[in-house]
């Protein structure tokens, strides 16, 4: 598993998230909890799998707690 330094390596590391970035409502979105998030959307259509998802909110949550 890649170490990622902060929170915008890790959304870079997903591969199947940068077609989505920067579709969000708010600019500074994390993908988390904010309303109308491409991210999220995504995962609700299945484009972006929900597994995928889940791993990106652990990766996050390390680099928050490093």
């Amino acid at each position: 598993m890649p170490v990622f330094q902060d929170t915008q390596q890790v959304m870079l590391g997903y591969s199947e998230f940068l077609s989505h970035l920067g579709k969000c409502k708010f600019s500074d979105c994390q993908h988390i909890n904010e309303p109308q998030c491409a991210i999220k959307n995504a995962v609700d259509k299945n484009i972006i799998q929900p597994a995928r998802y889940q791993s990106y909110l652990e990766n996050i949550q390390e680099v928050k707690n490093s």
